[in-house]
């Protein structure tokens, strides 16, 4: 562990590396604490029963986060986040106009807030906290109980980051507590045991920038749709759940995610409910390219529906601007490729770095990619930093193949 200095963050302030320690700790949790670590995936808030908030006196204080639309309804009451790993040490969820904080292995309320929207803005506050943890080493306690610490702006700065580092997904050194603060190994350890492996960094007094992205739900359709829950997906329409509404995983919507898992049935459904077949997640994935790029599931007669609906052929992700025809042919996949080539997709199209389709199925070594895409008109003189096809399936000891674009010109 070591300090970086404020020149060194982005933040302004020392801060103290925990990485190596939060990162590195594997949990070994006994057969019921796993149970409930492993149970959060398609929590959405109706499994955790009454949920009351910490006693004792509420602490003043007001936290407004940005929300991706005024209308109630793109931000539904469930999911904040839902942990997927044992040293994700919370759950938060925005369900019965609060925000819940609850221990990740007992289920047991940390911290909760009355939550009310202002226009595109969730305001929450005040703070009821409870005990988070003791520090390690029989020092103080240092968490979110304001009764012991009798430090509510640490509190508060507590709970400030689980919101933004877990619900939005930013990354934000953590508080350090005050008893902590000369003791690096201490507060390695108290930052894995109770805030869990998103905390990267302490800092005694971080001046948090304004949040860069919107606080968004896992309400039940999207969770119903990552599923393959046709009949909870149903449901939650029923109820007047909004398809358009983005999840917490970069903006992805309950239409993203059942094309992802290739639920066809899903899609059908979502589609006819008006979800937009060309909704753009902060990637710049659409539900076809969240299709396409699908190595697991068949997806097939997803990317069928989607262009029948459709979908733009020429989105683009926007790390390294790749389209459909390249995510399909890097996952492998023949039928999804044919569709996209059917559909009048452009097979010439290249990525930022100037890679086709081609050179990405040649690369693989995926002669039956490669003879698709070369029946379509695939050019195999096209080049990438001066690589043609050819030249990344010799790099790779598909030989054969190599040989057989050369003599087809490239």
């Amino acid at each position: 562990m070591r300090w970086l200095s404020a020149e060194q963050t982005p933040w302004g302030c020392p801060v103290l590396d925990v990485g190596p320690v939060t990162g590195g700790v594997e949990p070994r949790l006994r057969a019921a604490v796993q149970a409930i670590a492993d149970g959060w995936t398609g929590e959405d808030g109706a499994g955790l029963g009454p949920l009351r908030p910490p006693e004792g006196p509420a602490l003043p204080g007001e936290l407004r986060l940005p929300l991706s639309s005024a209308d109630p309804a793109m931000t539904p009451e469930g999911a904040l986040f839902r942990p997927q790993h044992p040293s994700e040490r919370h759950a938060l969820y925005l369900r019965d106009g609060w925000v819940w904080a609850l221990d990740a292995h007992t289920r047991a309320v940390r911290a909760a807030a009355p939550a009310s929207r202002e226009g595109a803005l969730l305001v929450i506050g005040p703070l009821h906290a409870g005990l988070l943890g003791p520090a390690p080493d029989g020092g103080p306690p240092a968490g979110l109980d304001y009764a012991q610490s009798g430090d509510p702006a640490m509190v508060w700065a507590t709970f400030t980051w689980l919101l933004r580092s877990h619900a939005l997904g930013e990354l934000l050194p953590a508080p350090l507590p005050a008893a902590l603060a000369e003791e690096p190994r201490a507060a390695a350890l108290w930052a894995s045991g109770w805030l869990g492996r998103r905390c990267l960094g302490l800092a005694a007094a971080p001046a948090l920038p304004p949040p860069t992205r919107p606080l968004r739900v896992d309400g039940a359709l999207l969770l119903a749709a990552q599923r393959g829950d046709l009949a909870g997906l149903q449901a939650a329409l029923a109820a007047g759940a909004a398809p358009a509404a983005p999840g917490s995983f970069f903006g992805y919507t309950a239409l993203h995610a059942a094309a992802a898992m290739g639920e066809a049935g899903c899609v059908g459904a979502l589609l006819a409910a008006g979800a937009p077949v060309d909704a753009t997640a902060d990637d710049g994935a659409t539900p076809l390219l969240a299709a396409a790029a699908q190595h697991g599931p068949d997806t097939s007669a997803v990317v069928g529906l989607l262009i029948a609906a459709g979908a733009k052929l020429d989105a683009r992700l926007g790390a390294r601007g790749e389209a459909a025809v390249h995510l399909a042919a890097q996952a492998g996949r023949g039928p999804v490729l044919a569709r996209l080539i059917g559909a009048g997709a452009d097979i010439h199209a290249a990525t930022d770095g100037g890679f086709t389709a081609l050179h990405m199925a040649a690369e693989l070594g995926r002669a039956d990619l490669v003879t698709l895409l070369r029946a379509a008109g695939a050019d195999p003189r096209a080049a990438a930093g001066g690589l043609r096809p050819a030249d990344l399936a010799e790099a790779k000891g598909h030989l054969t193949l190599a040989a057989a674009l050369r003599a087809a010109g490239g």
